[in-house]
């Protein structure tokens, strides 16, 4: 990551650099696949509290701005478990950033 961070954060490139640049997007790439199908898995992520507290202040919100709608429970439990999702916006843009240069 810090190899790519470094060529994106270029302010001259040649040829030679993007080449070398597209080589480490790709790798890149290669290696959150890897994290994501192998690591990710292994660890017991959760949401914090801040965010546990956020989603039911916007739950509380959505249900009162709706009057038809049945109360839904507030979450008491422990908080849901966060995956990794590398289907996002900013993963598939990655490979664009040598193109872009």
């Amino acid at each position: 990551m810090a190899t790519w961070h470094a060529y994106a954060k270029l302010r001259l490139h040649t040829k030679l650099m993007l080449a070398s640049f597209e080589v480490a997007t790709k790798e890149l790439g290669r290696l959150f696949r890897a994290f994501a199908s192998k690591t990710a898995n292994e660890f017991d992520t959760r949401l914090l509290p801040r965010e546990v507290a956020a989603d039911t202040r916007r739950r509380a919100a959505k249900a009162k701005s709706t009057a038809t709608q049945q109360p839904q429970s507030t979450q008491t439990s422990s908080p849901k478990k966060k995956v990794l999702n590398i289907n996002t916006y900013k993963f598939h843009a990655l490979r664009d950033y040598p193109w872009t240069i």
